[in-house]
């Protein structure tokens, strides 16, 4: 595939000479109420206002601003309160990169460890309907038990499943987002978040009247009921990469195939794995941590229903043997 093919395709900052803007709604779990059965309940919530512009062809830029209660722990640190309302934000230009591989030195992290956890890369795993970003290097267990303590080391995993809405392509988008110590393997944040695109203009940099945003363009954070059935068929498509994290990649598209539900996370395997079903349609397989339980076969996965009752899921397999994840799936129904 063309080594740019993810940033040619993305539906985020491709708008020069003004501000593309989505509002969204995020929710933010403590890892410990994660692993309790039952639904799990956010600890804090609240709204955040995306802006994106395009620079030129090879860049764009995001300016995200945030009610307190909306960020959590996201990017703790590394946001600045806003003199004009008092609400957080934090800004970032993303340059054209073969494969979209970000150098996370770039954020100005200290200690990094340099052999496999300085890059995250993006993906556009299916137009208009399916992103992933992340982490794709996984430690061997010997690797990760040799990493002094003081080392800042972490795994991050954004997963986006969108639909177009009013007329605009990845119009609503429902996502989550994982951050693992890279140390410990310990799992530190969850959230969720839902997204809606608007016709919204104005410089970021004016005051924010969220209550006003609530009232003008509500956040559809809740999900019809799952109507399809195990007998359905499926379409989508697959991205596999080679030699490694940083490798080529290779896409196939499929349609009408049976539904799948065995990706390789087989019995022994499903107690280092939490399986959720949140309060909105969401489902999610995830890792509890990534320590010396999790061997073999990786897994990460998340679903949800469209507005008009159908299915979508992204799923990313790696093997620990393998050193990373190396297959990501999209799949519609």
């Amino acid at each position: 595939m063309d080594p740019d093919y993810s940033w040619h395709n993305r539906q985020t900052g491709v708008i020069q000479g003004r501000w593309q803007t989505g509002i969204g709604f995020w929710q933010h779990y403590k890892p410990e109420d994660l692993m309790d059965k039952g639904p799990p309940k956010a600890y804090t919530s609240g709204y955040m206002r995306k802006h994106l512009k395009q620079i030129s062809d090879e860049q764009f830029d995001l300016w995200s601003v945030y009610e307190k209660s909306a960020q959590g722990k996201f990017l703790d640190g590394m946001m600045k309160e806003r003199e004009c309302d008092g609400h957080m934000e934090h800004s970032y230009s993303f340059r054209q990169v073969p494969f979209r591989i970000t150098d996370l030195s770039t954020f100005g992290i200290p200690n990094l460890v340099t052999t496999w956890d300085a890059t995250i890369r993006a993906f556009i795993v299916q137009p208009s309907a399916c992103t992933f970003s992340g982490k794709l290097w996984i430690p061997s267990i010997e690797e990760q038990q040799a990493v002094e303590e003081n080392a800042v080391a972490f795994q991050t995993y954004e997963l986006w499943l969108a639909e177009d809405y009013k007329g605009q392509k990845e119009g609503r988008k429902v996502g989550v987002f994982l951050s693992y110590n890279g140390v410990t393997g310990k799992l530190e944040q969850a959230q969720q978040m839902h997204e809606i695109a608007t016709d919204i203009t104005e410089d970021p940099g004016l005051p924010i009247d969220f209550e006003a945003c609530k009232k003008v363009h509500p956040v559809i954070t809740s999900s019809p009921k799952d109507v399809s059935s195990a007998s359905a068929t499926v379409s989508g498509r697959i991205l596999h990469l080679n030699n490694g994290p940083q490798g080529a990649e290779h896409a196939c598209e499929f349609a009408n195939q049976p539904l799948c539900y065995d990706f390789g996370i087989n019995d022994s395997d499903s107690s280092a794995y939490l399986k959720l079903e949140l309060d909105n349609g969401v489902k999610l397989i995830v890792p509890k941590a990534f320590d010396a339980s999790l061997k073999g076969k990786l897994l990460l996965q998340m679903k949800c229903p469209r507005l008009d009752g159908s299915m979508h899921r992204i799923t990313v397999l790696g093997d620990r043997e393998q050193h990373g994840f190396h297959t990501l799936c999209y799949e519609e129904w």
